[in-house]
């Protein structure tokens, strides 16, 4: 039986709790252990499962449990649905799979240029791009989906994840199709070692580094954008800790030429010394626009300009002026979503009482939490926001009935 709890005030300043009224989910005995990845057709009559490891992908009927078909060893790393709900995208070593959902045929492979297994994929919202980012990478590489062409390759403003930490990444549209948002970097697995996970936005039309946010010491898990497009939620693994942004506005780009940007990052290598100081002093005023030239000229061929946009890089350390919510409880988390009416967060951990928890945005952010005390590698929200599952690390999918679990 799923036991409900009030949650300390304390946990999180300023928060609210509701106290809920205890219901019995569906349970689905999915795998062994480890329902890793889990996400809902865009119809929400099916739901989409991988385990952690080899396995099988696996797709169910939302409403009945019931299993409709099983594919071996096709990847575990991400999980995107088409937006028409015909293609299943899987992220593999190297490559994205492609499957027809309504059959799990396997019909193409589109090849990344990482070395790693692609660990975020995201469709744009008209279904004609495919956004993938591999791990040890700050590399997001987006195709046009029909042909398999890669279009451009976009730089996350960070160092390149150092190789063995994990380097987890996540990329997501939101969902006006204007912003394209990934997150990477942070220490991870094995040795917990690493640079500061850094979640960047960029503008879906021009391409352009909108803003970014530092987001954690730690691994950002989960990704998610609201569904009015204004929020962005992280969740960071071992730092304990979701963080909700505000989505940042095409507003407040600057409007600096690349080319401008270009040609001062060259000028650090300059002859004359005085013009060196020059160029460094106007790219601090620059700032944030001029991270991603900045990046490039760590791997130069120049050690003075990789010296100098070493130390530039290091004061556009960002102010958290844009974040509306820090919650901390105590749980390493693993996995972030918005109700598609966008009232509620959902949040969740692998392990510990307060493994899943659900959380109003408005007026004020109040916990509500569900304590089955059974983990969470992943938690969705169906389409119709009717029902949630629970992809636990004993291996099953529990579903919840929304209005059982949520306040009104």
């Amino acid at each position: 039986m799923l036991r409900f709890r009030v949650w300390s005030l304390c946990l999180v300043l300023g928060l609210a709790t509701v106290a809920p009224v205890a219901a019995e989910p569906m349970e689905i005995a999915a795998y062994e252990k480890d329902c890793w990845k889990l996400e809902y057709s865009p119809d929400g009559k099916q739901f989409v499962t991988l385990p952690n490891g080899e396995g099988a992908m696996k797709l169910w009927d939302a409403s009945t449990g019931k299993l409709i078909w099983v594919v071996e060893k096709t990847g575990k790393n991400a999980l995107a649905f088409s937006p028409d709900g015909k293609t299943l995208a899987v992220g593999a070593w190297g490559k994205v799979r492609l499957y027809e959902s309504g059959t799990g045929e396997h019909l193409r492979d589109i090849a990344s240029a990482g070395e790693k297994g692609v660990n975020g994929l995201a469709f744009s919202p008209d279904g004609s791009k495919l956004a993938m980012a591999t791990g040890e990478s700050n590399l997001v590489e987006v195709f046009e989906f029909d042909s398999g062409e890669r279009i451009l390759t976009l730089t996350v403003p960070v160092d390149k994840p150092e190789k063995g930490t994990g380097g987890i990444s996540r990329v997501a549209f939101s969902p006006d199709g204007k912003t394209l948002v990934a997150a990477c970097g942070g220490k991870g697995w094995p040795d917990y070692v690493g640079k500061d996970s850094v979640v960047g936005v960029w503008d879906a039309k021009t391409w352009k580094l909108r803003k970014s946010f530092t987001a954690s010491t730690h691994n950002v898990n989960d990704l998610a954008i609201s569904p009015d497009s204004k929020l962005i939620a992280a969740s960071c693994h071992r730092a304990h800790e979701v963080k909700v942004w505000k989505m940042p506005t095409p507003t407040e780009e600057k409007k600096i030429a690349p080319e401008m940007i270009a040609d001062l990052v060259k000028q650090l290598d300059a002859d004359a010394f005085g013009k060196r100081e020059a160029a460094e002093r106007k790219l601090r005023e620059i700032g944030l626009p001029a991270r991603e030239q900045l990046l490039k000229a760590l791997d130069g061929d120049s050690a003075e300009a990789a010296f100098r946009a070493r130390k530039i890089l290091a004061g556009l350390k960002e102010e958290d002026d844009d974040l509306l919510h820090r919650i901390k409880i105590g749980s390493d988390f693993q996995t972030v979503a918005f109700s598609p009416d966008g009232r509620f967060l959902v949040t969740g951990s692998f392990s510990g009482k307060n493994s899943l928890h659900i959380w109003t945005l408005t007026p004020k952010l109040a916990s509500r939490g569900i304590l089955n005390e059974r983990g969470a590698w992943v938690a969705r929200f169906s389409p119709d926001g009717k029902q949630l599952a629970q992809g636990t690390p004993g291996g099953a999918v529990l579903l919840h009935d929304v209005k059982d679990v949520l306040p009104d």
